[in-house]
């Protein structure tokens, strides 16, 4: 297949930079596709905790967190 040690040694070459080129592509995929999953569990979750009917009330230590049931009005 390979006419002389040179062209295999290039195509060996050429092989470990398309696989370097990939593993690259698949890392920058993974980092984004998990900053991006972070960044949204967070924001939903600041999103909950900020919520204008005020579901949660914080403690005076801010360590934990208390459900008010405030959701039916009595009038």
């Amino acid at each position: 297949m390979f006419t002389s040690k040179r062209s295999f040694i290039r195509s060996v070459i050429s092989l470990v930079k398309c696989w370097v080129i990939f593993m690259f592509y698949v890392s920058c995929t993974i980092r984004n596709t998990t900053k991006k999953l972070i960044e949204t569990t967070l924001n939903d979750l600041i999103n909950m905790l900020m919520y204008k009917e005020k579901l949660f009330v914080f403690n005076n230590d801010y360590s934990r967190f208390f459900f008010q049931n405030n959701s039916v009005e009595r009038g």
